[in-house]
């Protein structure tokens, strides 16, 4: 497989190293920075540099594109590397906000391409211990999470100088450059270990504003009905730290969580000793990336990148409005798109039954045989559309499998 390099963030570059160290993939085009060619090439990922991504996009030999570039344009890169009809890897988070990540779901599912966020929590073998461990019993039954993560420096967070192109854009933001913030990734570890959020609220020291150096407090619940509460802590201080609490035990999970490096796992149901891990996620990654070229599941999908996104904005609204945000979630996909286009004409199909049978009785008409002559039409083309809304959307799922 030949793939192609747009960027040089470091979760895109190591990516692309992972890849080559395999063996079986070649790195066959690179753009960004000459730095990032430096370092891919003084581990011997040697590529052809090109001068924009719409070059590299073009090349017939290309069968992934990881999109790693910078924060502020990765949005429009993403969308033109799936529009070009490739695989896609693409650096969490795409943006700071979901749309983005709808759009791209969309252009994918369109062009039958796959497309993978690199999000890296859930190649953590201590969330996959700790997992375990709630899902046989041995804490009793869960009824909290509790977390604390270390915000990055303020020096790193300095937004891109404003241009015409993404001014209109970067207004509807968040304030900031939020990519290496974990607030837009701790979402993945909590919906791995419980399951989806239902409600979201969150306290700032800014008032109504969200910025990503300052600290922040979280609270909220599960769907399965536990409880979470995350402190987001700027500054020196002691190192990350998750811990489920169940009704007869703890688990602890501390060190590195959310990105490779050592962690930790204390709980006393395995022992006095914690277990202990230096974890690396590139080669599962990889894995992950052969097995969706196969049409297989993989570890990650994109609807994760676009979970933690939408947690990520009901934070936000939390934080402006002041109170609980309810989570609501909705799938994104061509089907899901085709059942509410069917529904939506079913419903204006009645609707305009009901508006023809009041007519006939505003104007006096008698109503006799043939004004049913007139209605069964009406309800025929609904029963219609409930049908092609249930049988096409299952033909195509047939088709895919």
């Amino acid at each position: 497989m030949r793939f192609a390099l747009i960027g040089e963030h470091p979760l895109g570059l190591e990516t692309a190293n992972a890849l080559r160290e395999v063996g079986r993939h070649e790195l066959g085009a690179y753009s960004g920075p000459a730095a990032g060619l430096a370092w891919l090439e003084q581990r011997g990922c040697a590529a052809v540099q090109h001068p924009d991504a719409e070059a590299v996009l073009a090349l017939p030999d290309i069968d992934v594109v990881i999109v790693a570039a910078a924060y502020d344009e990765r949005a429009d890169v993403l969308r033109r590397a799936v529009r070009s009809e490739h695989h896609v890897l693409c650096v969490h988070p795409a943006d700071s906000l979901p749309d983005v990540t709808y759009e791209a779901a969309l252009l994918a599912e369109e062009s039958r391409k796959r497309l993978l966020p690199i999000l890296l929590p859930r190649y953590n073998p201590g969330l996959h211990q700790a997992r375990e461990i709630a899902q046989q019993g041995l804490l009793g039954t869960l009824s909290s999470v509790e977390a604390e993560f270390r915000l990055p420096e303020a020096a790193s967070q300095t937004p891109p100088p404003q241009t015409a192109k993404n001014r209109r854009r970067r207004s509807q933001r968040p304030e900031g450059n939020w990519d290496s913030s974990p607030l837009l990734t701790l979402w993945d570890a909590l919906r791995f270990l419980l399951g989806d959020v239902a409600e979201v609220s969150a306290i700032g020291v800014d008032g109504d504003a969200l910025k990503p150096t300052s600290p922040l407090t979280l609270t909220g619940r599960f769907q399965s009905g536990a409880l979470f509460q995350v402190l987001l802590r700027a500054g020196p201080s002691a190192e990350d730290r998750l811990c489920l609490r169940g009704t007869t035990d703890s688990a602890t999970l501390s060190g590195a969580i959310l990105g490779p490096g050592r962690c930790e796992l204390v709980c006393r149901r395995l022992g006095e000793n914690p277990t202990t891990w230096n974890w690396q996620p590139w080669p599962q990654l990889v894995q992950d990336l052969e097995a969706a070229l196969a049409g297989k599941r993989t570890t990650i999908e994109w609807q994760d990148a676009t979970r933690c996104l939408e947690l990520f904005e009901a934070a936000q609204q939390s934080v402006k409005r002041k109170r609980v945000i309810p989570l609501q979630y909705e799938e994104f996909s061509e089907e899901a798109n085709f059942k509410t286009v069917m529904t939506t004409l079913g419903c204006l199909t009645l609707l305009l039954v009901l508006a023809v049978f009041i007519a006939l009785l505003a104007l006096g008409a008698p109503l006799g045989p043939w004004s049913l002559y007139l209605l069964l039409p009406l309800l025929l083309l609904f029963l219609i559309l409930q049908a092609l809304g249930w049988i096409v959307p299952r033909q195509q799922r047939q088709r895919s499998a």
